[in-house]
């Protein structure tokens, strides 16, 4: 059995942690990170003075402990063990040919893309998205490369506020008449967004606790989460877990469908 530090531990399995009771599971193992399939294998509970890891996906079998005083709750992840990183890189406005072909690739049209100030990163063919919360707050921004550079995406926090992007239509967004959609990234977002819906983009797949938590203070109607294809068992676990949750099979990513095919899966 291996010995851990909360703080070794990978950042969103940290913040998972913070947010159980005695027990979680259905999380991402830090060792096999799920394999192929990535499975989310990994319990944890509490066995004081520890909380004890266990990884259940045959071929792992990942333990570990993490040695808690009674105060640990203390120790949880917060704003005072946040490190903020913010991108310093040289950012200016969309030029007429990144307007059109984001209209042309994506269909986001340039008034979107304007009024929620994208950037073009200078000297590099990548776009810069603004991570904004559900009342306007910047929380960051996610930089993603189109050159074949690796990662594609990266993330820059900010804030220790949960790391979702929100793309609100108007003032009456939170009326329980209006459908929240929720994608995992900030293009699909933006599709959903120009259709008259709440949108927001995981930034990935995960829906914590944390993020659920926010969405539901904000969100009164219907809830869609219109996870890729490949992460459709994800969206039922996540479903199982809070029954407002509506999961959305997709043929294709969101960002690469017409307009007529968002709402049938939306609205169907």
């Amino acid at each position: 059995m291996r010995i851990h530090k909360l703080t070794d531990l990978p950042w969103q399995l940290q913040a998972d942690i913070s947010e159980m009771g005695e027990m979680r599971a259905g999380l991402t193992c830090p060792e096999c990170e799920g394999g192929q399939s990535k499975e989310q294998s990994l319990s944890v509970w509490r066995d004081k003075p520890f909380i004890i890891l266990k990884c259940w996906r045959d071929g792992c079998g990942y333990l570990a402990r993490v040695p808690v005083d009674d105060g640990w709750e203390d120790a949880k992840i917060g704003q005072h063990m946040f490190k903020p990183r913010v991108y310093k890189g040289n950012l200016c406005a969309l030029n007429t040919g990144l307007l059109k072909w984001l209209d042309t690739v994506y269909r986001i049209r340039p008034d979107t893309a304007l009024a929620f100030n994208l950037k073009r990163v200078m000297g590099r063919r990548a776009l810069y998205f603004p991570v904004l919360g559900p009342h306007y707050e910047e929380r960051g921004g996610v930089l993603r490369y189109y050159d074949g550079s690796q990662p594609k995406a990266v993330s820059y926090k900010a804030s220790a506020q949960p790391w979702q992007a929100w793309f609100l239509p108007d003032d009456i967004a939170r009326s329980n008449r209006i459908t929240a959609v929720i994608v995992e990234d900030v293009l699909s977002a933006l599709r959903c967004h120009q259709l008259g819906y709440v949108s927001i983009a995981l930034l990935g797949t995960n829906l914590s606790l944390e993020k659920e938590r926010e969405i539901f203070r904000e969100v009164y109607g219907p809830v869609r989460l219109a996870l890729d294809k490949d992460a459709f068992q994800r969206a039922l676990r996540y479903a199982r877990r809070n029954s407002r949750i509506v999961p959305v099979l997709l043929d294709r990513d969101i960002k690469d469908i017409s307009d007529d095919e968002i709402r049938e899966r939306i609205d169907g």
